[in-house]
């Protein structure tokens, strides 16, 4: 994993190991985001949890919540809420407490184009779908102009620095201006 803090022996990778090899086993789709996905494109930042979209239907519920217990806590009342509102749920890992977040994805043109453009990077001996590292821009845009978090500007101008040459800025401004942060984008560019 370039650039990676999280070690491969660590409790903290092997806690993904667990969850990505479930997910496909159980052929739920899903792609790594967040500090993760960051520390794929060279952008190295510490994390206390991991951030996946998945997509699961109503009927699969049963079924996701009996792929990860015993070895994990998840609540199904979480997973039905987060499923009703395109939210996010967690699951525990009860041998290293580390702590991963599930983000439901939405049904919506971004979303799907997202899921569309992620791809499959190593990650060591396992392979793991990622996010690309524009529509990881774009996320952090919206979920920064929720939170106002200066670590994800941060982390946004890093990722513009570290990988301009290797950006497609159209698809970017395209979709920055289609979720209303394309002059939020442009300032971060400095």
């Amino acid at each position: 994993m370039p650039g990676s803090p999280t070690s491969l022996e660590s409790p903290e990778f092997k806690t993904l190991r667990k969850v990505l090899l479930r997910l496909d086993e159980a052929k739920i789709p899903y792609m790594l985001t967040g500090s993760m996905a960051l520390n794929f494109y060279g952008h190295p930042r510490a994390t206390n949890d991991f951030d996946i979209v998945i997509t699961i239907q109503r009927f699969q519920k049963k079924n996701f919540v009996d792929l990860f217990q015993p070895d994990f806590y998840i609540s199904e009342e979480a997973v039905e809420d987060a499923m009703t509102h395109h939210s996010l749920f967690n699951v525990i890992d009860n041998e290293s407490i580390f702590k991963v977040d599930f983000i439901i994805k939405k049904n919506d043109i971004l979303s799907n184009q997202q899921f569309q453009r992620r791809s499959l990077k190593a990650l060591g001996a396992l392979n793991a779908y990622v996010i690309s590292p524009e529509d990881l821009i774009l996320a952090k845009l919206e979920w920064s102009a929720e939170s106002l978090s200066e670590m994800q500007e941060r982390d946004i101008r890093g990722l513009l620095r570290l990988l301009s040459s290797a950006l497609d800025h159209e698809y970017l401004e395209k979709w920055a201006d289609h979720i209303g942060q394309l002059d939020r984008l442009r300032s971060l560019y400095a």
